[in-house]
């Protein structure tokens, strides 16, 4: 497939070279060129708009067009094919992110949808399958490293920033809907709307997604030994909805997450059937954009969420499954300002304040301090200043957090880029932090925040109008680590140090009728300060659930008007699990599971029938592996099946609103 890709590139780059250069807002994604598609602003990783060569961090963008041809229904979907990125089971169901080896589904990796924080207040965790607006979103901008500088806490390995179709620039109505089925249950079916209309300088916009699903459908045996059947017993029900008013400079914004799951695999032993386990936020922002000049501009931002993750209100067999209701609100008061003294300087300043607050609602539960209701107050002052010269770009930015229970945190970052024709380098020096969640205070009161240092270097080149590959080293050590534990009761402390360093490479072939990208990533543990719960015996140099070696290929090819082929490719080397502790020398025993190969294949067929209209049809794990998502901590809980074989259909119509 991939020889193929390079002879359709190769044949149809000669013709394309001499086309009249469009910008890249103006042209569709197959009528983009490599150096167009390149030349795409985002702001992730600055505030500022950039390239993502110009940019100060190692950068992945995920365009619509590229979510939408893939045949993605998930938003593992699509981060599966990142460099670095993985997944890992937590507890009750519960699937998290793993980055560069590490595991950050804890608080160390921050989930943004159009600007609102959706990691829940109360462990910081972010929870995957069947979950988020994957069919409404316009693109993805993702920092593979360090984002603590501009984004807080919560952004100490990596910074998922969604921007959905729900905002003014977006007018028409977008409908979708989307089955699955593995060979043995359903997948998901889901339906999505998205609608907007501009009123003059009045602009409203509304998304929803309402679906229902299931995590796999074989068996999950425990470590005891029992099995379970897995159809039926871990439900992954999304209903999600937003609203947007836009009048001129002013951006009010509401969100609404109600993630409902069931579990049976529990903590370490299975349950006797499946329980609850559902997560709510509801969001809300209010901003407005106050130009004062064309060089000065003042954004204040009141941010509000209330949260009710991992609830179960109790009444399982035999307390078999423990009760837990708590909720947690959060105001968040924000004021950035961004001034511009010349075309080459751009000064950035602001500070926040927010207060957590969590409350205990079951009449026989309390914190641990004896009382139905904790709260802790955070201020944070943050600055960057972008300076764009000759010589080099340079990003010079820092945080400082403050909470009025745990220590203060100061991190400080610094960004040298430069591209000089088709070449870029970077440089990147950054610090970062994970601030204890409200649930970490309370299982450990002295517990401390994580301070990361990362180093990271990046090259590429654009070696014509279809070939660009890029190449990126990091070194990541992490001081008081904050680690979870299991041993019949759980809780929380700081371990010593962590930490990975490896590299990752990219490439890019872009044609007009196809595209290819081809993505490596490799980790090792960072000598002894490899984390003994964490990493694998006899192999201190990996980390348990993570592959040291992953490649991702991916291929887009437009076969015509109304045929659109596209295949994709994820493969892990081994992976390692715990499984159980030697009741001699209390070290533990990890079992070695297979390299592992996903392939996927979607073929769509838009504008079928009637201009909107776009069909699918596809199917994921064609090989039919043994998809597995293992814990990364050693706490007796064996690996979560993923699907089987899973057949994919969507229907989706556009219709596009005149201004």
């Amino acid at each position: 497939m991939i020889c193929f890709l390079a002879v359709l590139l190769f044949l149809n780059g000669r013709v394309y070279c001499q086309e009249k250069q469009t910008s890249p807002d103006s042209v569709s994604f197959y009528e983009m060129s490599l150096e167009q598609l390149m030349n795409i602003e985002i702001s992730v990783a600055s505030r500022k708009a950039l390239t993502p060569r110009e940019s100060p961090g190692i950068v992945t963008l995920i365009t619509e067009d590229e979510i939408t041809n893939s045949g993605a229904q998930d938003l593992m979907d699509i981060l599966r094919l990142v460099p670095g990125f993985d997944f890992g089971s937590d507890v009750e169901g519960v699937v998290g992110l793993g980055i560069r080896g590490n595991w950050a589904h804890e608080g160390k990796m921050l989930l943004l949808i159009d600007g609102q924080q959706m990691n829940e207040a109360l462990y910081s965790t972010i929870q995957l399958g069947n979950h988020y607006p994957v069919q409404q979103i316009r693109k993805i901008e993702i920092i593979r490293g360090p984002g603590s500088a501009m984004y807080g806490g919560n952004a100490e390995y990596a910074v998922i920033n969604i921007i959905t179709k729900n905002d003014k620039e977006f007018t028409g109505v977008s409908v979708s809907a989307d089955y699955a089925n593995m060979k043995h249950a359903l997948s998901r079916r889901n339906v999505s709307l998205n609608a907007g209309k501009h009123f003059g300088d009045l602009a409203l916009n509304i998304g929803a997604v309402i679906g229902e699903g299931n995590r796999a459908d074989g068996s999950y045996t425990d470590y005891t030994g029992r099995q379970i059947d897995m159809n039926g017993a871990q439900q992954l029900n999304p209903s999600f909805f937003e609203a947007a008013i836009s009048y001129k400079s002013l951006d009010i914004r509401a969100i609404g997450d109600i993630y409902s799951t069931t579990t049976m695999d529990g903590y370490d032993a299975s349950l006797s059937k499946p329980y609850p386990n559902d997560f709510s936020s509801w969001l809300f922002e209010v901003k407005y954009n106050y130009k004062i000049s064309e060089k000065l501009s003042i954004v204040p931002r009141f941010n509000f969420k209330e949260q009710t993750p991992w609830n179960f209100k109790g009444g399982s067999t035999d307390d078999e499954f423990a009760a837990y209701n708590r909720s947690c609100t959060q105001p968040m008061y924000n004021i950035t300002c961004s001034y511009d003294p010349n075309s080459h300087l751009n000064l950035l300043a602001g500070g926040e304040y927010f207060r957590d607050k969590a409350v205990e609602h079951d009449d026989e539960g309390y914190f641990n301090n004896g009382t139905k209701s904790v709260y802790y107050s955070n201020t944070s002052f943050f600055t960057q200043a972008l300076w764009i010269n000759r010589i080099a770009n340079v990003t010079v930015g820092a945080r400082f957090h403050h909470n009025d229970h745990f220590a203060s945190s100061f991190v400080p970052r610094i960004g040298i880029t430069k591209v000089i024709d088709h070449f870029h380098a970077k440089l990147l020096f950054s610090k970062a932090y994970r601030a204890p969640g409200i649930e970490n205070i309370d299982c450990t009161p002295s517990i401390k925040p994580e301070s990361t240092t990362v180093t990271e270097f990046e090259t590429g080149y654009q070696f014509n109008n279809l070939v660009y590959i890029s190449a990126n080293l990091y070194d990541i050590i992490t001081r008081n680590p904050i680690l979870y534990f299991y041993d019949e009761m759980d809780g929380y402390r700081n371990d010593v140090k962590s930490g990975t360093r490896g590299v990752e490479m990219d490439v890019k072939l872009k044609g007009k009728i196809c595209y290819a990208g081809i993505n490596y990533s490799y980790y090792i543990n960072r000598g002894n300060e490899s984390i003994a719960d964490y990493s694998v015996p006899h192999h201190s140099e990996l980390s348990l659930a993570f592959p040291a070696h992953k490649v991702n290929v991916s291929c887009n090819v437009n076969l015509s008007k109304h045929v659109v082929l596209n295949g994709s490719l994820t493969w892990n080397s081994e992976r390692y699990a715990f499984i159980d502790i030697n009741a001699e020398t209390g070290e533990n025993i990890t079992k070695e599971y297979e390299p592992c190969t996903i392939a996927s294949l979607y073929i769509s067929f838009p504008g079928i029938l009637v201009k909107g209209l776009t069909a699918g049809i596809g199917c994921h794990n064609i090989l039919d592996e043994e998809e597995l998502y293992i814990q990364p901590y050693n706490s007796y809980h064996s690996p979560l099946p993923g699907p089987s074989r899973e057949f994919r259909f969507r229907l989706s119509y556009d219709l596009k609103f005149l201004n």
